[in-house]
């Protein structure tokens, strides 16, 4: 059960940027309020539930500022769900807030003789994430208002470490 004085406090929490590629970073901070012993100087936890969401867990632990304001960098590999909790009273938290990953994707065309082109599609992703052996299925159009043709993959995919 949170104490009386920590049960009074609320947490805000915000994403620097709610949608990064993926390596890239960002913030959630935000700050607590109302704690009867004053916010400074308290401890706060950052809890983290990567993509496939399952449970909270704690990612990293700060102490607020004096004037209650905390903030943590964060680096997430997948779509990732986090929470703000006072430590040792984990009921009293903030929302959840989300911060998605988009994979990094390159291209490039490669023209091998008239009406012939070879594209290289790649992506950047985690390494340890599951497709669950999904097939890519590829549609073409001469044009923005032509019919879509469904391409053969030719030769298959192969994987290429991160």
């Amino acid at each position: 059960m949170a104490s009386g004085a920590a049960a009074a406090a609320q947490i805000s929490a915000a994403p620097g940027r709610g949608e990064i590629p993926f390596t890239a970073s960002t913030d959630v901070s935000g700050e607590v309020t109302g704690h009867l012993g004053g916010d400074g100087g308290l401890a706060v936890d950052l809890l983290a539930d990567p993509y496939p969401y399952g449970s909270f867990v704690t990612e990293a632990s700060r102490t607020t500022a004096a004037d209650g304001s905390y903030s943590f960098r964060v680096t997430p590999g997948r779509n990732t769900r986090y929470r703000v909790a006072l430590h040792g009273t984990p009921g009293v938290r903030s929302d959840t807030v989300a911060v998605t990953v988009d994979e990094l994707v390159a291209t490039s065309v490669r023209y091998e003789t008239p009406g012939r082109a070879r594209t290289v599609i790649q992506s950047r992703h985690p390494a340890d994430l599951k497709w669950g052996n999904k097939h890519v299925r590829w549609y073409l159009s001469p044009g923005p208002r032509s019919r879509l043709r469904r391409v053969d993959g030719g030769e298959p995919p192969r994987r290429v470490p991160a």
